[in-house]
This record gives structure tokens, C-alpha cells and sequence, in this order.
């Protein structure tokens, strides 16, 4: 029905990014915010799933949904695990940990 009643997910684009920017920033991530697409889906799925039941009223994710989705949907471990693979070695190549 929320879809029925004019929403979209593009609607909550900003929010999403807000959350992923902000725990980026918390967890003291180096770099420019990258979002890789597992953890993105994931987190939209981990809210949609979370708010099926809200359906019914033509509502919208609440931020503190999607902030919580993007904790729960693994980036933060994502990024550390992409990061340690690709450590420049010595000889300029990188390394596969």
C-alpha cells in the first residue's frame, strides 16, 4: 500500500546515504564512502523486511530503520576485509591477504 500511496525507495536515497556516511565516519573507515553493492542490498532488504507490516498504513521507513538496516547489513566488515586485500606490497603489486 505505501507504494500504492506514492512511495518509492528513491525517496529514502538521501536517508540511506546519511546512515552509510554516518557510520563510515563513526567507525573511523579511511578513504571516500564506498559502498559496496552486497552490503547496500542488503541493508535495503534488512529494512523492507523490517517494515512489511507497516505496509498496510502507507508508511515510510523511519531514518532510525534504515540507520539500524545499514549496522546490521555488515559494511563496516566489508570494507576492513576489502581493505586488507588490497595492501600495496613493496614491489608496488597488491597483495591478497
Amino acid at each position: 500500500m505505501a507504494v500504492a500511496a506514492g512511495y518509492k525507495l528513491a525517496d529514502d536515497a538521501q536517508v540511506l546515504w546519511n546512515a552509510f556516511e554516518d557510520l563510515h565516519n563513526k567507525s573511523n573507515l579511511p578513504g571516500e564512502l564506498e559502498i559496496p553493492m552486497e552490503s547496500f542490498a542488503r541493508a535495503v532488504e534488512i529494512t523492507l523486511k523490517s517494515c512489511w507490516d507497516r505496509d498496510p498504513l502507507s508508511l515510510r521507513p523511519e531514518p532510525a530503520l534504515w540507520a539500524s538496516a545499514v549496522q546490521a547489513c555488515d559494511y563496516v566488515q566489508a570494507r576492513i576485509a576489502i581493505r586488507k586485500e588490497l595492501i600495496p606490497t613493496s614491489a608496488g603489486a597488491l597483495a591478497t591477504a
